[in-house]
């Protein structure tokens, strides 16, 4: 057989990939360390997840409609079976051949044909990145179906409460919702018009979800499916039964099924028939190749291709005819009604006795009153009731889901329990097409080396789903859904079809169809039969060069167009259409022509530098021989360490003494207690009331940028170095840094100093908040009201002057003199509660992780628990959305600004604690092989992560404090208005308020002077008093009492910031006491226990200094001056002494 078949000459294939016997041996050998699928049933259910998806239910349907009707069926299932079952069967048996994702499949076949394998990864990350929009938008109207009625069955309102929003009373109440309440759209895709906060957070819900998901691969992956890919038959059948029991469903059904034999004439059904079996089977994508590497090498991938083909085809059947089921019920409930009021605005006018118009004579009255009275029957406006434009309505993708789909619910009977169905069936679609959209750019970043092999799974898909939220965030703006359809059209278009092409022409003419036939003999036990053959050869080649020919001549000669939403058009409801303008072709050449050129570009790349190192080889080897002669000491520069050799242990001695220590050193129970000590350590209160004032101050969202690239390039490297040193030479700061060299002890003792000091006075802030939480157990609030004076006649007048929470503060629970010298003598109730405090430290401390390394399962997991309660609380808040937007409104401007790289860069250095010496001492209680890198790197991402998390949900209380104050400023300038000029009562109102003001200030200006007039200015109320014991003892404490419940969400508050300072400072105990263990300060037989008892003992005495009534004013002082200077200099030292004394290579 082997002379009828071409093959392109491709040298060196046998050395690259694995022969038959080596594949036997390698499944076995890889059993420990491959993932594998659990069962077959889990597999099928991955594959059937990935590829139905979205398209199966909103583009499949939309396609039978528009192309004859069951007519379409037809050319569908013969390029199902010539062109995607092929296909499909390529991907499974070349990826469980070769064992690896789509890019080491490719480099195995030929290295020129790598391209292919990033072409993949390419077009899998565009994809995704507008596929997991969609599940935000899904997730956002998932929120909003939990209510009766659901949100988008009526209208809202106008300002003035007269009558409904005109842009939603001239459309519907399902467009209003989705393009002004959802999306809130721009008119066109040049006007960004900011970020949509809801959308954001329904992103980051979603690449959240999607992220815990893949953390593992189809290790936790494989495990959602279960769900993700069972449930949404299970709910397509319910809506099935449900749809067919609706008036009108088979009407629709009649018109999706009806055939139009003369379509099949028509090339464009061929190609749209084409090109929906190549979406529909997510090939190309890359997914599926890595799905099928984790099979077992004689896994019947023949039968796996036939079988997935099948369901999916039913699958689109199936979906077609529930949707169209609905689709008919809704079209047959607007036919009725446009009868209903046509037939009442005839027997209005003419005067006709009811009933005696039904849809039967319908026709026949109307054609008789046009005859009679024409010019009347003119007059009337009667619309069209046109069944067959009812059904064909907007059914195909946003437009069926968010719009159709969702006026269809609102017809139907208990309609919020219909909406939760539908979007958690899409949700499932989406979010099991996903995990091999992840999978497909995963896998091949890990095949390309481009980050160290040595980082785990975890990171990778990380990092991953993190850029693309980013990139994501494009279609988070009024403009995104312009964004997204351009992105539609392109990014998964031309690329896939190109890919599919070359992988058919790769495995068939290079890698060579009979080698491919051994394989899949190999592998299932008998060749691929007459079909398969035809098919890889010749039929599918040219069927994917005859759609991608003809698709891209479409696409080429029709213009570029996109459709708006603008109330302004002329046209509207409908959607206006705009040409795009012409940067977009940019954007279609990064979408659509980078992927595809991929594969040329590389093949090209390669055939350069390999021809470049074959001319430069003899002088390469000369260079190689005279570099080697070189030392690497010679391009690195290490000061002199004599003795270093003596004092540190090697690396036998490690393995030797982690054996020996086990009885007397300590240890942690496990990694997640470490793991858990170390956040708890590093995310401290800075992470809740530093960072959020930092947005809000240098440009919001665009602060985000120098925090997170000082956080890559300075605080990951020197977290890494505290945790490695410390792990190597097993000792705390000041041990570490004097077994490197006697001279530098002075950086552990440095390090020691600042933790006592920080630790001062952020004991103290743990005793003021044991005093509110103390506070907080009752109704009203202590700090609700301003207490009366001696004689009770009236109120305080410090209070009155003040705020109910200034004085709280200030005067009741500091009793603040005015002035550092003035000391005030001491305030017993905070002397009570720093002696508190400093008890609750010694017994969590007492043995160091021993019992502290208990206390994080509580310290370090509460707060986010409760941060999560204040944050579904803060966004059901009046005014949340305006916090949130004010935090992170970008300000590019801020980024040519040095001090908020200064502040970003500080910032990241004090919320990884780093330069104090803890996470030295915590890191060497680790065994001696610990990945300390990827803890690092676990660290970092928690850490951002935090900070990100903490402001919006402090700037969603916040916001609701604002807009209540705001609110009420406005309130009491109208009363005042009101009765200044007499004017009746609900004549000014917050909606007309500053056209009032103008009018009144210019014709009356001296009255209105005169008024005492507030500025309410609602940009100043938000920046009040937004960093720093400002924000959690004055500005939150005033935002709690504004809530119902107020004395709940206080003690929530305060246990929140109690759990945060606590699991901080059992980083600055650690970072003094083994220092001073160290240092032999005291007897070397004094237990753990003595030295944390005098430490801190030590430091509540001295601490009294923070009890006198000048307190705050020296907690101020030392946490300006304590943990700035010396902690950057701290940093720089152990930086250079690991570096250039230690030596970089050791």
């Amino acid at each position: 057989m082997g002379r009828f078949s071409f093959k392109i000459p491709n040298p060196g294939l046998d050395e690259r990939i694995p022969s038959h016997s080596d594949l036997e041996r390698m499944e076995k050998e890889e059993a420990g360390d491959r993932p594998k699928w659990d069962n077959k049933a889990q597999y099928m259910l991955t594959c059937v997840g990935f590829c139905v998806g979205l398209g199966n239910v909103w583009r499949f349907p939309y396609l039978c409609q528009s192309h004859g009707g069951g007519a379409f069926m037809i050319p569908f299932l013969i390029l199902l079976v010539l062109e995607g079952i092929p296909l499909l069967h390529l991907e499974f048996a070349i990826g469980q051949r070769l064992r690896k994702g789509s890019t080491g499949v490719w480099r195995s076949i030929s290295p020129y044909l790598t391209g292919i394998g990033i072409a993949s990864l390419f077009v899998s990350f565009l994809v995704g990145m507008y596929y997991n929009t969609i599940m935000a938008w899904i997730m956002w109207y998932l929120f909003n179906s939990f209510q009766d009625p659901l949100p988008w069955s009526q209208c809202p309102l106008n300002q003035n409460r007269t009558g409904l929003v005109e842009e939603c009373a001239r459309s519907s109440t399902v467009d209003y919702f989705w393009y002004r309440e959802t999306l809130n759209t721009s008119t066109a895709i040049d006007e960004s018009g900011g970020l949509q906060w809801w959308i954001v957070l329904a992103l980051v819900a979603a690449w959240t979800l999607l992220y815990v998901c893949c953390i593992r691969g189809i290790e936790t992956s494989g495990k959602a499916v279960y769900i993700t890919s069972t449930l949404p038959y299970l709910v397509l059948t319910i809506f099935l039964v449900r749809g067919l029991t609706l008036k009108g469903s088979l009407e629709g059904l009649k018109f999706l099924f009806t055939p139009k034999v003369e379509e099949l004439i028509n090339p464009s059904t061929w190609l749209d028939a084409g090109a929906q079996v190549f979406y529909s089977f997510s090939l190309a994508f890359g997914g599926l190749i890595s799905f099928s590497s984790y099979n077992s090498i004689h896994n019947n991938c023949e039968q796996d291709a036939v079988l997935i083909s099948i369901i999916n085809g039913c699958t689109s059947v199936y979906s077609a005819t529930v949707i169209y089921s609905i689709i008919g019920f809704r079209a047959t409930q607007n036919f009725d009604d446009c009868m209903a009021d046509n037939i009442l605005k005839v027997i209005n006018t003419f005067n006709y006795p009811e009933g005696s118009i039904t849809e039967s004579n319908y026709d026949e009255v109307l054609g008789k009153l046009n005859a009679t009275n024409p010019v009347a029957f003119q007059q009337l406006g009667l619309g069209e009731c046109d069944m067959e434009k009812f059904l064909s309505e907007g059914v195909e993708g946003t437009g069926l889901a968010f719009i159709v789909f969702t006026e269809a619910i609102i017809k139907m009977p208990v309609s919020p329990l219909w909406a939760v169905l539908f979007f958690v069936m899409l949700f499932c679609l989406g979010l099991s097409t996903m995990f091999g959209n992840i999978e497909g750019v995963v896998v091949p970043l890990q095949d390309l080396n481009l980050l160290p092999r040595s980082w785990p799974k975890e990171v990778f898909c990380g990092i991953t789903c993190l850029v693309s939220f980013l990139f994501g965030l494009i279609f988070a703006m009024r403009s995104g859904n312009y964004w997204l359809a351009l992105f539609d059209n392109f990014a998964g278009s031309i690329p896939l079809l190109i890919i599919g092409f070359s992988e058919m022409v790769s495995v068939v003419y290079i890698y060579g169809i009979d080698r491919f036939n051994e394989d899949i003999e190999f592998m299932i036990g008998h060749k691929p039969n007459i079909f398969w053959q035809v098919t890889w050869r010749v039929i599918s080649p040219l069927i994917m060069i005859f759609i991608l020919v003809f698709y891209f001549v479409t696409q080429v000669t029709k213009s570029l167009t996109y459709l708006v939403w603008d109330q302004e058009a002329e046209n509207f409801p409908a959607l206006d259409t705009r040409p795009y303008p012409t940067w977009i072709n940019a954007i279609i050449f990064i979408l659509a022509g980078i992927p595809s050129l991929a594969i040329p570009g590389f093949a090209l790349y390669k055939f350069i530098q390999r021809r470049c190192c074959k001319r430069n080889s003899t002088k390469k080897n000369k260079l190689d021989t005279v570099s080697a002669k070189c030392t690497s000491a010679t391009m690195r520069l290490v000061l002199p360490n004599p003795g270093l050799d003596l004092r540190i242990p090697n690396h036998d001695d490690l393995d030797r003494m982690e054996k020996e220590d086990a009885g007397n050193r300590p240890k942690w129970d496990n990694k997640i207690q470490y793991i858990l000590t170390c956040i708890g350590f590093c995310i401290g209160l800075g992470n809740v009331w530093r960072f959020p004032y930092l947005c809000q101050t240098h440009g919001g969202g665009a602060f985000l940028i120098p925090y997170l690239i000082l956080l890559v390039l300075e605080g990951m490297p020197l977290l890494l170095l505290e945790f490695a040193i410390g792990q190597r030479l097993r000792k705390g700061s000041v041990g570490v840094w004097r077994t490197i060299s006697p001279y530098l002890t002075g950086i552990g003792i440095a390090s020691m100093l600042v933790s006592l000091l920080v630790g001062l006075y952020y004991n103290t802030l743990i005793a003021w908040i044991l005093w509110y939480l103390f506070n907080s157990f009752q109704d009203p609030l202590p700090w609700n009201h301003c207490p009366l004076n001696d004689n009770r006649t009236g109120f305080v007048s410090e209070c009155q002057q003040s705020t109910t929470v200034d004085y709280f503060f200030y005067r009741v629970t500091l009793k603040s003199t005015t002035s550092i010298e003035d000391s005030g003598g001491i305030n017993w109730p905070i002397v009570a509660c720093l002696f508190a405090a400093w008890s609750l430290v010694a017994i969590c401390c007492m043995r160091g992780i021993s019992t502290s390394g208990k206390a994080v399962y509580v310290t370090a997991i509460l707060p986010y628990i409760v941060l999560g309660i204040f944050l579904i609380r803060g966004l059901t808040l009046k005014g949340a959305m305006s916090g949130i937007e004010f935090l992170f409104v970008p300000d590019v401007t801020e980024l040519s600004n040095p001090t908020t790289w200064l502040d970003a860069g500080a910032q990241v250095f004090y919320a990884f604690g780093l330069a104090w010496g803890g996470l030295i001492s915590f890191s060497s209680y680790n065994s001696v092989h610990n990945n300390c890198v990827k803890d690092a790197i676990i660290l970092s991402v928690v850490t951002g992560f935090t900070s990100v998390y903490a402001a919006m949900v402090t700037y969603s209380i916040i916001g609701f404090r604002a807009t209540e104050k705001y609110d009420n400023c406005i309130d009491n300038n109208i009363v005042r208005l009101l009765n200044a000029f007499s004017l009746p009562e609900g004549s000014i109102t917050a909606d007309n308020y500053e056209t009032a003001f103008k009018h009144l200030n210019s014709s009356s200006h001296d009255i209105v002077l005169g008024l005492d007039i507030e500025k309410c200015n609602m940009q100043r109320l938000l920046s009040e008093g937004v960093e720093g014991t400002g924000l959690a003892f004055i500005v939150f404490t005033e935002a709690i009492t504004k809530m119902p419940g107020s004395p709940i969400w206080s003690v929530l508050f305060f246990v929140m910031l109690l759990c945060l300072g606590l699991s901080t400072l059992f980083g600055n105990i650690e970072g003094v006491v083994v220092p001073l263990k160290d240092l032999n300060v005291f007897p070397k037989k004094w237990p753990h226990e003595v030295l944390t008892g005098i430490t801190c003992l030590a430091a509540f005495i001295i601490t009294l200094l923070f009890a006198q009534n000048s307190g705050l004013y020296w907690v101020t002082l030392f946490d300006t001056f304590a943990g700035s200077i010396p902690l950057l200099t701290i940093g720089l030292f152990e930086m250079i002494a690991v570096v250039y004394i230690y030596g970089i290579d050791r």
